[in-house]
């Protein structure tokens, strides 16, 4: 089972699942996913028990294509994401970055395109996520926080270093729009989370959520 964070850069998805505290052997998290896996592209289209993800492989490959511009890292990334996922769905993964993040990342400053290879990748990548919180947070602030960050001498993603504020903006602007499309093709169940209330109220809700799904 996956559970799936995702919201703007620096809305605080990863804060969240640390201020948590779940059970590392109930509940692995993103680089646990991938480590439990050992990737190279000639096994890509083979899960463990032998049977073919080849269809799967090229569904994505033919999202990802129709954005010729984006990052190589990216789309490896996505190839990578439904590798493991395959390998590991015997295990509970909480992931700050999940599918949903990883798809919005290849089109990163143009509007993803709905059609039905959009709806089959995320059908593909999101199967084994029946929850999915949504960080909400408006632009100005993920913003600042994005600077903050800046100003400690480290950012998450070299694609939002940029001085040009209007600019920035535009991106995180494109950024959520395209996790807003893609939500609308999310098969399970999404709750969302204001992140200007309180940090509490919002760890209370993931606990409690979490909780009635693994009963």
């Amino acid at each position: 089972m996956i559970i799936e964070m995702c919201g703007l850069p620096a809305s605080g998805k990863s804060y969240l699942i640390n201020k948590c505290k779940f059970d590392p052997k109930q509940f692995g998290d993103r680089k646990k996913l991938f480590r439990m896996v050992r990737y190279r592209s000639q096994i890509l289209k083979i899960v463990p028990d032998g049977l073919p993800l080849k269809e799967d492989y090229n569904k994505l490959r033919t999202f990802y294509k129709e954005y010729p511009a984006s990052s190589k890292v990216f789309r490896q990334k996505l190839l990578r994401l439904n590798y493991a996922i395959n390998c590991c769905s015997s295990n509970n993964f909480i992931l700050d970055e999940g599918p949903i993040q990883y798809i919005t990342s290849i089109p990163f400053d143009k509007k993803i395109i709905e059609n039905q290879m959009l709806r089959d990748s995320i059908a593909i990548l999101c199967k084994d996520e029946p929850l999915l919180f949504y960080c909400k947070c408006p632009v100005s602030l993920s913003m600042e926080r994005l600077r903050g960050r800046k100003m400690k001498g480290y950012m998450d993603n070299g694609r939002y270093d940029i001085d040009d504020d209007r600019a920035l903006k535009e991106l995180l602007e494109m950024k959520r729009l395209n996790i807003e499309a893609c939500l609308k093709h999310f098969r399970g169940k999404i709750i969302e989370l204001d992140m200007q209330s309180s940090e509490d109220e919002n760890i209370r809700i993931i606990k409690s959520n979490i909780l009635k799904i693994c009963k």
